[in-house]
């Protein structure tokens, strides 16, 4: 595959420039794809990430440093014919390339990309949250004429922005495009609106959904069944306000729920078996890791489905009667750090805890990276051949969830045939984009040198499927069965 990315000069230590540099390189490298990189201003200076020599580099000589140290009229003189000679130059490259994928983040390109013909898919990376694209955000700080002037084009870059293909968001900020917030966020908006006595749930959640976190529109969505006015409703009648069960009935993001909470598990064995521990007899949910529960179905196949993962993990069986519990009386107290060791002495009964103190617990925390390589470095994190094998790890769950998920099971959970053929059809696509983007997302600036990290990187391309793969592609249209 002819894949070309475009963006202004790898010029800068870090951000988009190492990402779009790692990304490229590892797609000529590693998967065989012929890979351009077309910049505007590199200018014959020096790229700051070298780039593979399987990666064809061509800067189209447009130097945009030209219109700065000018006033605001004479400068966008020169702008545009900056622009001008641009676009001549990237459409008449791409007339001749011929790529099938044009990935963009979102430059001055994207005043005219779509407009070329060369039949390529265009494609947006925001590598940023929108608000600072192109930075505009500081044109509009310079105050009149200079705010004038950002706000027309930020109205621009939006309309052109809708105009692609598709577009990745790699920032939290950017969670309006969660399918499932949007698809659920318009169910309930419409939901509410009929009913007269939660009509002021409708402006809440206007407002949770302008935050644009998906934490927050869950947590909200989750609670709407449990308002005063609603309690007295038969049990039939109340679900149609229910999240929970929304979500446990619908037939095709279901499996998504199953994805999530198998990783989980299936991370949590892996780290008790590397470490020489039995299997568990019993797994702890309190709080609203509980709800995750109630999604996958009753406590007896969610205990079942459990079981399996350990017993495939530790490849043996349970003897013994293995239980799933969820604490709801002291669910802080209980996962707090320390609190489980701290239950355990207590039930001993050979130390009076309340004689204890306080202590630092990091000498007992562990944090196992599925690598075999404890702790994890953020310098190792950066090695190409670390990021390799967290690959591979991802990629082994896949195809241990996909097994996991045989006839009888599928028939358990109301998992059908053709939802299971798309899901097993895009679960392991870009699992390397969403490792780097978790990167750069979570752990960069938060670590330096040979600092041991606490997150665990095996997460962020599940997170990355779940997100963009799944998400996207298992999407039936719960509200049109709804009787609204």
């Amino acid at each position: 595959m002819k894949i070309l990315y475009v963006y202004t000069a790898l010029l800068t230590q870090g951000g988009v420039d190492r990402v779009l540099t790692v990304k490229a390189n590892y797609l000529a490298e590693r998967l065989g794809h012929d890979v351009w990189v077309v910049t505007d201003s590199q200018c014959g200076r020096p790229l700051v990430f070298p780039l593979s020599p399987r990666v064809h580099h061509i800067d189209l000589q447009t130097d945009f440093d030209e219109q700065y140290h000018h006033g605001i009229l004479r400068r966008y003189g020169i702008y545009r014919r900056l622009m001008r000679q641009y676009r001549q130059r990237l459409e008449a490259l791409l007339m001749e390339v011929r790529p099938d994928i044009v990935c963009t983040t979102l430059g001055r390109e994207m005043d005219f990309l779509t407009d070329i013909g060369d039949g390529s898919c265009k494609v947006g990376e925001s590598h940023i949250a929108k608000p600072f694209c192109r930075n505009l955000h500081l044109m509009e700080a310079r105050g009149f004429p200079y705010n004038i002037v950002a706000r027309l084009w930020r109205r621009r870059l939006e309309k052109s922005v809708a105009r692609l293909d598709d577009l990745v968001v790699l920032t939290e900020r950017d969670a309006d495009n969660n399918p499932l917030i949007r698809h659920y966020g318009e169910y309930f908006k419409r939901l509410i609106s009929k009913n007269n006595d939660i009509g002021y749930l409708n402006s809440i959640l206007q407002d949770v959904l302008k935050r644009k976190r998906s934490q927050d529109v869950n947590a909200f969505l989750f609670s709407i069944e449990n308002v005063e006015q609603l309690r007295s409703l038969r049990e039939v009648d109340r679900n149609i306000y229910s999240y929970n069960t929304l979500l446990r009935n619908d037939s095709q993001r279901k499996l998504i729920f199953m994805y999530f909470y198998a990783a989980i598990i299936y991370y949590i064995a892996c780290g008790m078996k590397a470490r020489n521990y039995e299997m568990p007899k019993q797994i702890y949910f309190s709080g609203t890791g509980s709800k995750i529960l109630n999604i996958l179905g009753s406590k007896e196949q969610v205990t079942e489905f459990t079981q399996l993962i350990l017993e495939r993990v530790f490849d043996k069986q349970y003897t013994e009667r293995f239980a799933i519990k969820i604490e709801q009386q002291s669910p802080k107290q209980i996962t707090c750090r320390g609190g489980i060791k701290l239950e355990s002495l207590r039930m001993d009964g050979n130390v009076d805890v309340r004689q204890l103190t306080p202590r630092n617990i990091n000498a007992m925390k562990y944090c196992y990276s599925m690598l075999g390589d404890e702790p994890l470095t953020i310098k190792s994190v950066y090695d190409i051949g670390t990021r390799d094998r967290i690959i591979e790890q991802v990629k082994t769950f896949n195809e241990f969830f996909i097994a996991l998920c045989d006839n009888v099971t599928k028939d358990e959970f109301g998992i059908e045939n053709n939802v299971f053929k798309v899901f097993t059809g895009v679960l392991s696509d870009d699992v390397g984009n969403y490792l780097t983007a978790g990167i750069n997302s979570y752990l960069k600036g938060r670590y330096e040198g040979d600092e041991n990290i606490e997150d665990v990187p095996f997460f962020y391309p599940v997170i990355g499927i779940i997100r963009h793969n799944l998400l996207k592609n298992l999407c039936n249209e719960v509200i049109s069965r709804m009787p609204l």
